[in-house]
Order: C-alpha cells, then structure tokens, then sequence
C-alpha cells in the first residue's frame, strides 16, 4: 500500500500454491516454510485450524500479533527483545496446544488470551517489559502461566467451585485478589485479570 508505507500478504489456502505439498499413503498434507524482514513493523494476523506450527518472533519489530489456534498445536518463542511496543496481542486456542516462551520480550501493552478445551502454556517473562494489562478466560482447558519476577504484578481472579486455581509466588490483597509480595517503584506493572470456567490454572512467578 504505497499511502502508508505498508504491505499486506494474506495466504488462505495453502493447498492452493501447489508448493511444498507431499503425498504420503493417499494423504495430502502441505507444509511452509517463511521469514519475514527485521527491519520494518510487522503486523501478524495468523489462523491455524488443523495441524502444527512451529512461529520464532525472534528480532521482528511486532506491532500487533493475533494468533487462533483451532485444532492446531503451536509452538512460538520470541528470545529477543522486540525494538518497538507492541500495541495489542490477541490469542485464541481452541482444542490444540499452545506453548510460548519470552511473551515478555514482545513487550505488549495489551494482552488478550482465550483457553478453550485445549491447554496452554505461557512463559511471560522477558527483557525491559512494559506495562502491560493482561486479560485471561479459560473454559474447559488448562493453563500454565509463568510471570516475571522483576514485575509489580496486580491480579483478579475469578473462578467457580468447579474450577482449579493455584497461586505461587504472589501474596493475597484481599478477596480473589494477589499482588507481587516486595511492590518496587519504577519495574513494569502487570495488571492480570484471570477468568476459569470448568478449567484449570496454575501461576507461577519466577526470575
């Protein structure tokens, strides 16, 4: 798009570039394989129904992120710091598995993350973070959250008796609420809202 500066790639049907596409015991599968460039914003808008993924954000300067998982089990890890802040992350799974190591390093100002039957597991720590408010809802799935200790961390939960939440590492402040045991001016701030439906989460708060 030459009015913004901007670019837009969008890829529907991977069985339609007829590349990359095998042909094992009658069953077709397809695969790809990409890199995108380091030096310009990215804004990533991702759909997996069925199969796997295996995503490095590592050194994209990430603008905005949305990721649905249907079926799918993903893998995404981001070991470097993003350049830029990231103004909002939206994550959905649905019945796959969705692991993420160095949430922190993309350095989100606003996450969103959905559990559906599936579980997920999500390592937030990272590099110089940001202040970030963070939204999660799980239903029928499990959820393992680890948050950065070099954090002031503000949580809400709301559960039922159905549902299984385990704190580690936070203090309470009052009823369904938890906040970072030593509170130091000047780190990121945190502000986490946890709902459980039938599910299970457990959070942990490590260096």
């Amino acid at each position: 798009n030459s009015k913004d500066s901007s670019y837009h790639v969008s890829i529907t049907k991977l069985k339609d570039l007829n590349i990359f596409a095998g042909n094992s015991n009658n069953i077709m599968y397809n695969t790809m394989d990409f890199s995108l460039p380091t030096a310009l914003p990215t804004s990533l808008d991702m759909e997996f129904g069925f199969g796997s993924a295996e995503i490095d954000l590592s050194g994209l300067r990430i603008e905005s992120l949305r990721l649905k998982c249907g079926m799918s089990d993903v893998n995404i890890v981001s070991y470097d710091r993003n350049p830029i802040e990231c103004k909002k992350v939206k994550l959905e799974s649905g019945l796959g598995d969705l692991s993420i190591v160095g949430l922190g390093n993309i350095r989100a100002q606003i996450i969103q993350l959905e559990v559906g039957l599936g579980s997920a597991n999500i390592d937030f720590r990272g590099n110089r973070m940001v202040d970030t408010d963070f939204s999660i809802e799980v239903g029928l799935g499990d959820l393992d959250l680890i948050l950065p200790e070099r954090t002031n961390i503000k949580m809400v939960v709301n559960d039922t008796f159905l549902s299984s939440v385990s704190v580690y590492g936070l203090i309470e402040a009052g009823e369904n609420e938890w906040v970072s045991p030593n509170w130091r001016p000047g780190l990121p701030i945190i502000n986490l809202d946890v709902s459980v439906g039938l599910g299970s989460v457990d959070i942990f708060v490590k260096d």
